[in-house]
């Protein structure tokens, strides 16, 4: 069951890219998504399950868009992106992505650590 449920996300995977693809006029721009860091995110738990060499490409674009634009995503985003780096072998990126969130914190006796821009959504 979980090998169908991967190779139903790794096809959707390969379709989101190929839609970014037609109507971005700059694949260096920044075009990562929610949708791909969740992906990025949830496949780097089965990394022995195979992946297809489409799927490699794709996720080598998401690798390098995440190590450069990582500051532009929400606090969320970020922690997701610098577990998937690390699980991708980048710890460079990913300690920076953890050293920015600690130093983007707030400590208090009160209310504990803290962003003071991570605020209620839905």
């Amino acid at each position: 069951m979980i090998e169908s449920a991967i190779s139903y996300l790794d096809d959707e995977f390969v379709n989101e890219y190929k839609e970014m693809k037609k109507y971005a006029k700059n694949l260096n721009n920044h075009h990562l998504s929610n949708t791909q860091v969740n992906y990025l995110y949830i496949r780097s738990f089965f990394k022995n399950i195979k992946t297809s060499k489409k799927v490699g490409e794709i996720t080598t674009y998401c690798q390098s868009q995440a190590q450069k634009y990582w500051k532009n995503r929400n606090l969320y985003s970020q922690g997701m992106l610098s577990l998937v780096l690390h699980r991708m072998d980048d710890t460079k990126t990913a300690n920076a992505i953890i050293k920015s969130l600690d130093e983007n914190s707030i400590m208090s006796e009160e209310l504990g650590m803290y962003w003071k821009e991570n605020t209620n959504s839905w």
